[in-house]
């Protein structure tokens, strides 16, 4: 999502982006297609900081829950695209309402992961949570990160257990900063027990572009600096 905000500086304009995992799923292209939904791709790895493989199988289950799928069916990306809630055949059902966005592990370790990709260098600040959306009466617990460039240092780290009245594992407020074509990947895995029966995360996240990284920041206030003496030119790189 692309807002423009009135500039007070030589009568131009600020961009203000924010992205919503969610709201902007696509069902159509992995990686999501157009813009802003392209920053987003929905995937798997086999370890934490595994290579990242693209799910390439679309998956449905009526009468309402898409997306995306491994050939196994496991793991696997979904969502609600109807205003009628999901009732698995599972332990419990799925207690939030759609367009909530699903992610699925499997018991061999496989973790289902939804990356977003920077569209540009800058400082990124991420809040949401990750939540249990099935009540499982075998107290499956469920480990989820955030990952700067699929690595451990500065990543976010939580557990969620899937049974009623657990707290969300929050990371609202959580700044990153990234380079252009850089990632974060929101993931969820099996615990140390790998008990993913009827054990399924749900992540609610914005991420919003708070402003330029030190280097763009600098080359912009030289450009607008030229920009708004009509006697200079901008000085070329």
């Amino acid at each position: 999502m692309l807002l423009p905000v009135s500039s007070s500086s030589c009568r131009g304009a600020i961009t203000i982006s924010v992205w919503d995992a969610a709201a902007e799923f696509d069902t159509k292209a992995n990686p999501a297609g157009g813009t802003p939904a392209g920053v987003w791709s929905y995937g798997w790895k086999t370890a934490l900081t595994g290579r990242f493989f693209l799910l390439s199988t679309a998956y449905r289950e009526s009468p309402c829950r898409e997306g995306w799928c491994s050939a196994s069916g496991i793991p696997r990306i979904y969502h609600s695209s109807r205003t009628v809630a999901a009732i698995p055949n599972a332990a419990g059902p799925i207690t939030t309402p759609p367009p909530a966005l699903s992610l699925s592990a499997s018991p061999n370790g496989d973790y289902g992961v939804v990356r977003f990709t920077a569209p540009a260098n800058g400082i990124y600040r991420v809040s949401g949570q990750f939540y249990a959306q099935e009540d499982n009466s075998t107290a499956a617990s469920m480990d989820v990160w955030i990952l700067p460039e699929n690595n451990r240092t500065g990543a976010f780290s939580g557990m969620v257990k899937c049974q009623g009245g657990v707290k969300p594992a929050s990371f609202t407020g959580t700044v990153f900063q990234l380079d252009k074509g850089s990632t974060l990947d929101f993931q969820a895995g099996g615990g140390s027990n790998r008990n993913v029966d009827h054990a399924t995360i749900g992540l609610n996240v914005l991420i919003e572009k708070t402003r330029d990284s030190a280097k763009s920041t600098e080359k912009k206030m030289r450009q607008l600096h030229f920009l708004c003496n009509a006697s200079q030119k901008i000085p070329k790189e």
